[in-house]
């Protein structure tokens, strides 16, 4: 290999910006806790974007409220294993503001930041909140009166998941 070329990128390898299917979802400054909770950034501030296709958003997430509603978070903590783990980006619909299905959400009670798995019960509306990881106990009744502490801010849609090695 020519020492001159060295740094040069082959054109099939090089990024491509000019392409219309591409969408950049934004990455943001927020991270929630798959655990006991993590501090909410006073406000969201995008620190990054991950380049995917509008053909795999509508390929993949069929059900989103709006492409214009997903943005990327980080996820910390093990409360949600084996399901995610600790540092795996997660795609978040915000669009979404109530429980409607049974799912994982992002929620804020206080000032506070969680990811859990959210389940609507049918005979009297309470909510269960619980963590997949079974070492975290059984979950929590959110009763109708104590419901208006719990605000979800969205529904994971998708996980990036990493592995240490």
């Amino acid at each position: 290999m020519d020492r001159d070329h060295i740094n040069e990128t082959p054109a099939e390898v090089a990024p491509r910006t000019d392409l219309a299917d591409d969408v950049f979802l934004p990455i943001t400054n927020a991270a929630a806790s798959m655990g006991y909770g993590r501090q909410q950034p006073e406000y969201d501030l995008v620190v990054d974007s991950m380049r995917v296709t509008r053909t795999w958003v509508h390929a993949t997430l069929p059900s989103i409220t709006s492409m214009e509603n997903l943005a990327v978070l980080t996820a910390y903590g093990d409360s949600m294993e084996p399901t995610f783990s600790d540092g795996d980006l997660i795609l978040v619909d915000r669009g979404v503001h109530e429980v409607r299905l049974d799912a994982v959400y992002v929620l804020a009670r206080g000032d506070d930041l969680f990811i859990k798995r959210v389940r609507r019960q049918m005979q009297d509306g309470a909510l269960m909140i619980q963590s997949d990881n079974q070492l975290f106990g059984p979950p929590e009744r959110i009763e109708n009166g104590a419901r208006a502490s719990i605000h979800v801010l969205g529904r994971v849609v998708w996980a990036w998941r990493g592995k240490k090695l």
